[in-house]
This record gives structure tokens, sequence and C-alpha cells, in this order.
């Protein structure tokens, strides 16, 4: 796995640095030959992707997906859709089988709604922004190693969620993520005619005030083409709500280390929900994975991790070992005057109240 990760970072070449703001992107193209697959919009739209609850009942931490293209779908870390009971993010990129039913890893990304809406679940426009994706792949990472289950932390994401909606000054009625990207709408598609897509693109290296915050790469052209806005606005909420200020242009020099140090990380591979190997890696300040299909990478995802979670008086890493019981008592602090009928948390269990 890793002399297939180094080969593949060593194929990425720049495009020219962009800049809009605080925040900065450095195109990435490779040359790098990827499997055949379809990215979510496509599949949905086409009918031929069905993503709908588990059962008439429901389960918080998992969706059915039913493929029947006659090629794989590639769902990413941190995608969203929208509808049914409640929206999702994936906790993890899959590469769904062809003609085959798939149950999937997911969190919450809408506390405050658990009503059928829809048998189905559509594409949302939102994707979720780098700090709640890097806590989901700690997350996961760490479930993985515990208990090699594909779980997240749905604590720590409504948390988060929380947290954009206060920065936002925006609280949706269901605390949705989507409602907060389309409350900023129009100052997001400021930064989508900043960052426009190039050809040949097939990711990106993100930077906030100057400083590497990101990096993503999905091999096959058309499909990056498709993620391509949804992606930079991911980006761009997290740095509209931060404005601090506004650096000079990053250098390529930076990305150019950064992904040096991309081909010397260790790597830990396990089989992933769908086809191919489900690769974390770890570099000092990131959290990273890898979605590979025999010798060949779907997606390549790195992410700053949250430098300090404040909470209790203290400052402590993010991922501290008593971080779930803050979220524990949080969580029962944001529930107060909402409606019933919506996850809790129970222990480790999410059941519904």
């Amino acid at each position: 796995m890793k002399s297939l990760l180094t080969s593949f970072v060593l194929s990425l070449r720049f495009g020219p640095v962009q800049q809009y703001e605080n925040m900065a992107i450095i195109p990435l193209m490779t040359s790098y030959p990827s499997s055949d697959f379809l990215g979510m919009r496509e599949a949905i739209n086409s009918g031929r992707l069905i993503v709908s609850e588990v059962s008439q009942y429901g389960s918080v931490s998992a969706l059915k997906a039913k493929n029947k293209n006659r090629s794989p779908v590639l769902l990413l870390c941190g995608e969203e859709v929208k509808g049914a009971k409640q929206n999702r993010l994936m906790n993890t990129s899959i590469l769904l089988k062809e003609r085959a039913e798939t149950t999937i890893p997911v969190s919450c990304t809408e506390a405050g709604r658990w009503s059928m809406v829809s048998r189905r679940f559509d594409e949302s426009e939102a994707m979720a922004g780098p700090t709640i994706r890097a806590k989901v792949l700690i997350s996961v990472s760490n479930a993985l190693k515990q208990k090699k289950e594909y779980e997240a932390s749905q604590l720590a994401v409504w948390e988060s969620i929380s947290d954009l909606s206060r920065r936002a000054q925006y609280q949706s009625r269901t605390s949705a993520m989507s409602d907060i990207f389309a409350s900023k709408a129009k100052q997001l598609y400021a930064f989508l005619d900043a960052f426009p897509y190039l050809p040949r693109q097939d990711g990106i290296v993100g930077f906030f005030n100057g400083e590497l915050v990101g990096l993503e790469v999905v091999p096959r052209t058309q499909v990056y083409k498709q993620l391509h806005q949804k992606l930079v606005k991911s980006y761009a909420l997290d740095a509209l709500l931060m404005r601090e200020r506004k650096p000079d242009p990053p250098s390529p020099i930076e990305a150019t280390n950064f992904l040096s140090e991309i081909a010397e990380c260790e790597t830990e591979a396990y089989k992933s929900v769908g086809y191919g190997w489900d690769v974390r890696l770890d570099i000092p300040g990131f959290v990273g994975s890898a979605l590979v299909d025999g010798q060949q990478i779907a997606h390549l995802v790195f992410l700053q991790r949250p430098k300090i979670w404040k909470g209790g008086g203290n400052d402590r890493p993010w991922d501290a070992p008593d971080l779930e019981d803050y979220y524990s008592g949080l969580h029962a602090w944001m529930r107060r005057g909402r409606s019933p009928k919506k996850p809790v948390a129970q222990g480790k269990e999410l059941v519904l109240d």
C-alpha cells in the first residue's frame, strides 16, 4: 500500500495558485490511472442509485444504498444526502459495488428532525467542511482500531454543526447543516467564482489564512468535476466564518513538502464497506485516508487536525479521552426545549426518545 501511495502522490501536478479573501487553493492534476466509477450526483440523478432508510423505523447511524448501475459508485467521506427521516453524511469514502445493495455507515446532520419527508434521499448541495470531516476521520479511525467499525462520533458532528450555526449567526429550525450553507449562499457564490474548475483538474490543496488545511484528490476527472463546486463550498464556509486576515498567496513549495510527507507516511488498511481497502493515514498535524481498489486509488484526503478543544475551563487536544463525556453533557443541554423524537445518546447507543 505504501509504494502505491508514494507513486500516486508523485504523479500529482500543480495548477496556478488561486486566492480569494482568506482562502487559497492550489489545483491538482494527475495522469494516474483510475478505475471506472460514477459519482453520487450522476448516480442519484439517473435514478439508478437509491439511498433510503434501512427500515421503516430507521437507524441514525446507517442507510441502505442500492446501486443498479453497471459501474461502482463513489461516495465521499463528508458528502451529505437530504430527505427521509433526517439528513446524513458519509462516515467514510465507499466504492459501492455495482448491482448490489450495501448498508453504509453515516452520521446525522439534522439533529432537530426525525420524521419522514421522502422515501428516498437526494444528493445535497452541502458537504461537511474540513473541521467536521477531520473530526469524523479521527473518530472513525479510532473506532476501526478499537472495534473494526466505521463509527463516527455523532455528538462531535452535532456540536460542530452547532458551532457553525453560532458563528454564522443563523439558527436552522431543525439544526440542519445544509440550512447554514443556504443562509450564506450569496457569499459562497463569490468563492465559487474565484475558484473555478480547471480542465483536467482532479483535486485541491486548500489554505486558510496562509496555512495548509487540507488536500483532496479524486483521480477520475469527470467525477471530480461534479464534486468541485461542492468541495470548494465546504472549504469556503469554514474560511468565511473565520475571516481573520488576507495573507500573501501560498507557495507551491509548501504543498510540495506536504506531498513528500504523505509519500512517507505509515499506512493501516481495513476492509472497506464496498470495494477495496480503506487505508488510514497519519502525519504530524494531519489525519487522512485513501480508498484503494486493487492497484488504483479512488480517493485521497488529508485534513488538518483540530488544534484545540476548549471545554470545562481547560484547553485539551480535540481527541482527548474525556471528549465524549463533554459532548454528552453538551448534547443534554442542546436538547432542552426541542421537540421529541430525535436521536439522543445513551451510553454508546443512539436511540430515539
